[in-house]
């Protein structure tokens, strides 16, 4: 639990009998949670809804122990000793942290298969009556501030309206995010799952783990893959490889369910960084030209890492291929195939490897940059979600906006450009005060919210940001 202050979620290193285990176990994150102090949203002075307050809830939570990178979806393991065991947890963070029972026990039993849970739970697919919608923005709580709503201009989502912004999707980026949502269905039986949801990251798979009621029903729910949708909302019905649906038994009544965003399928991905280290160990970070290099003498290993990270890039790419459109040709795979081209030009003279650190290590063009540059762009998710269906049988509706709604809304959207007051300069009330700013749009809408959610409520006073339509009439003013 957290009894202190602090906003940012705790960072704890793990000991047992004196030693951490292995790396992961230094940083072990304990997130906060939070949700909605409000279940009505406000309105600003145009009318556009705003995010309400985060609340952090400080109770009392069960949670295994995770890395701060999430860069598995099981949690960390221990290795215990027969008898007496010392485990050590250290606060590396933030005052506040509570602990309560540490409890030790065997890792839970390999998931089912989703062809051994359809068997353990007989039943019949529910009727098209038992159709549900759950929106993205009714979540009941999450384990991160930085899951944000969003307000997209389009008629693809729900809610939306051409004049007013819309609070109407839920978006996150980060590994180990998990948001939850509550939901309640009318009968036994087994239901659908689909998701109305946008992903961003380019040409490729995010990865999400879901959970019913705090369990991962099957295997195949774990680490399940959402393909990228080009800027555009899609679809996705939980199933297999072949298209053929996964069916969830659910028992009359409230259910949980929750998403958890996964790296592990794209982690090893991390592991070519250690070797450039070890060389510039020993050759410095500007290694003499004119020296006679006899690398090998102080890693004779070197052929075989060399071999080994290629072979270790070409397995990636194998492995990622299935995760992106256009295989190993996907935009995020082509950095670990530049990154092998560097590494094949190292191979032929081994011994001098100390020159190449700038191909190794270099700030432009080099193995490390072009791994760091898949790496950031694998790990950041973009994925946005705007409904959840849960169902048995039926049609869904429609991903996309039609061409005709498409339309229909652009010509909306140009006629409140023109006639919306939200941007006007010109300003008659002596009772409001006038702040210009120099900035885009966006910008100026976002300091107006913050205003209206913050200062005018603990002040009485009304103040409208808007836009300066020219900065130079700032320096005839000065100048007057």
């Amino acid at each position: 639990a957290s009894a202190g202050n602090s906003y940012l979620d705790y960072t704890v290193a793990l000991k047992v009998n004196g030693e951490s285990q292995y790396q992961e176990q230094k940083t072990v994150e304990l997130a906060l949670h939070w949700k909605d102090s409000v279940e009505e949203y406000q309105l600003d002075r145009y009318g556009d809804e705003i995010a309400p307050t985060q609340l952090r809830l400080q109770e009392w939570r069960n949670t295994y122990l995770y890395n701060n990178t999430y860069s598995s979806v099981h949690p960390l393991y221990v290795t215990l000793e027969k008898g007496k065991n010392l485990i050590t947890l250290t606060n590396m963070s933030n005052d506040g942290l509570v602990l309560g029972t540490l409890l030790a026990k065997a890792p839970v039993d390999t998931v089912p298969s989703y062809e051994e849970y359809l068997a353990a739970h007989p039943g019949t697919i529910v009727s098209e009556s038992a159709f549900l919608t759950v929106n993205a923005i009714d979540y009941m709580e999450k384990n991160s501030a930085e899951i944000i709503y969003e307000s997209k201009a389009t008629p693809a989502v729900y809610p939306y309206d051409a004049e007013y912004k819309k609070l109407n999707t839920i978006k996150w980026n980060k590994p180990g995010d998990e948001i939850s949502y509550e939901f309640e269905v009318q009968e036994d039986g087994l239901y659908q799952l689909a998701f109305h949801y946008m992903n961003e990251k380019e040409e490729f798979d995010s990865f999400e783990t879901i959970l019913i009621d705090g369990q991962v029903p099957f295997e195949e729910l774990k680490c399940y893959p959402f393909p990228y949708t080009n800027g555009s909302w899609a679809n996705e019905v939980l199933s297999d490889a072949e298209g053929n649906p996964y069916y969830i038994y659910l028992t009359k009544g409230t259910h949980t369910l929750t998403l958890k965003a996964e790296l592990e399928p794209v982690i090893e991905a991390w592991h070519v960084t250690q070797f450039a280290l070890d060389v510039k160990k020993i050759a410095g970070q500007d290694a003499d030209k004119f020296r006679t290099w006899k690398m090998t003498q102080y890693i004779p290993e070197i052929p075989a890492y060399l071999d080994a990270y290629k072979t270790l890039i070409q397995h990636i790419r194998y492995l990622l291929q299935d995760d992106t459109k256009y295989g190993i040709n996907g935009a995020l795979l082509t950095y670990l195939g530049k990154a092998e081209m560097f590494i094949d030009d190292m191979a032929e003279y081994p011994d001098e490897i100390a020159l190449y650190t700038s191909s190794m290590t270099g700030r432009d063009n080099s193995v490390l940059v072009a791994i760091s540059t898949f790496n950031s762009s694998i790990v950041k998710l973009n994925f946005s979600l705007d409904r959840i269906y849960v169902y048995g049988e039926g049609e869904l509706p429609k991903a996309k906006a039609n061409l005709w709604e498409s339309i229909w809304n652009g010509v909306l959207t140009v006629y409140y450009s023109f006639t919306s007051e939200k941007y006007n300069t010109n300003t008659e009330d002596e009772e409001v005060l006038t702040v210009w700013v120099n900035r885009a749009l966006t910008h100026v809408d976002l300091l107006q919210k913050q205003v209206d959610t913050s200062f005018t409520p603990q002040t009485g006073i009304q103040v409208k940001i808007s836009v300066m339509p020219d900065a130079n009439k700032m320096t005839l003013a000065a100048a007057a």
